[in-house]
């Protein structure tokens, strides 16, 4: 993975991007596969925490909405993403836009991390070494 920069920067993509990665707006609309796109964002943006994705995982499903508002803090950090705690409460518990918001986080991560935003997760799946594998 490559070394980010220090500074927080901007998000490449905003909350209303999702028409650029379809099927995974879509996905991100069943029950629970928010939870399962956080906590591979967890993994790809903390390669060297192997704790990343289940404890990302676990924040969502015990926590809900907090937990998906801890996972986006902690996917900014790592991505080094200026980040708004105002703006993910808001888009989380008054404006029931998650869908939008895994979606950008998921396009943000597979941007930076892998280099193409329109990676579904059968292409994520696909692009782990074959001993490594999704970690959940």
């Amino acid at each position: 993975m490559q070394k980010y920069q220090e500074i927080e920067s901007e998000w490449d993509y905003n909350l209303f991007d999702c028409d650029k990665n379809c099927p995974m707006c879509l996905f991100a609309l069943i029950p629970g596969a928010g939870i399962l796109m956080q906590a591979y964002n967890a993994e790809a943006s903390d390669p060297s925490n192997p704790n990343a994705c289940p404890t990302a995982c676990l924040c969502g499903v015990i926590f809900c909405c907090i937990g998906s508002i801890y996972n986006s803090y902690n996917l900014a950090k790592n991505l080094h993403l200026k980040h708004s705690w105002v703006e993910n409460i808001g888009i989380s518990l008054l404006f029931c836009l998650d869908s939008c918001a895994n979606t950008q986080e998921w396009m943000e991560t597979m941007h930076k991390v892998k280099g193409n935003h329109k990676m579904t997760l059968c292409d994520y799946w696909d692009s782990q070494s074959p001993d490594q594998g999704p970690m959940i």
